[in-house]
């Protein structure tokens, strides 16, 4: 996803382009879960583990690391709140 690389650009560290990668690994998992839940008529409830169970810490990853411009990662910030 371009926008997590381009948060880690502005960082700049080697931490900050792997928090990235594993971000848009997540982002494509969860968009995928998602669909899924949809197609099932489960929109609800899902097993673990799902893509839901990381949120939360990647959230806190995210904000650790970069500081005011993780405001911009709704997507990943609305999945936090939901697990």
């Amino acid at each position: 996803m371009h926008f997590y690389k381009t948060l880690a650009c502005q960082v700049g560290t080697h931490e900050a382009r792997e928090l990235a990668d594993r971000l848009a690994g997540w982002h494509d998992a969860m968009v995928n879960h998602e669909r899924q839940l949809r197609l099932d008529g489960t929109s609800s409830r899902c097993t673990s583990p799902c893509p839901h169970d990381q949120a939360r810490e990647l959230w806190e990853e995210a904000r650790l690391m970069f500081g005011s411009g993780s405001g911009s990662l709704e997507f990943l910030r609305s999945r936090a709140r939901e697990s």
